[in-house]
């Protein structure tokens, strides 16, 4: 199950491997007068942003799968409008 998820996420992360903002970051971090410092700051910083960012996605998705486990009557009339609706188009 985790390994289809890395193989399905491989091409974002290669993606963002070659990211042009974080590269120009750190070579910016090593023309500094501490670079290893600020280096693993910038570093540190970008991987603690992509961890909360996967976080709050991770609650986001959880709550969406319970709220479509249990659909309401709403739920069943807005498909209904939107399937005539693509019908129509």
């Amino acid at each position: 199950m985790m390994i289809d998820s890395l193989l399905s996420l491989l091409p974002f992360l290669i993606a963002d491997i070659v990211n042009p903002v974080l590269f120009a970051f750190m070579v910016y971090a090593a023309g500094t007068n501490r670079p290893v410092l600020n280096s693993g700051t910038v570093l540190l910083g970008h991987t603690l942003a992509y961890f909360c960012v996967g976080v709050v996605v991770l609650r986001g998705m959880e709550k969406v799968s319970d709220y479509l486990q249990n659909p309401h009557a709403i739920d069943y009339v807005l498909s209904f409008v939107l399937g005539i609706l693509l019908l129509w188009v």
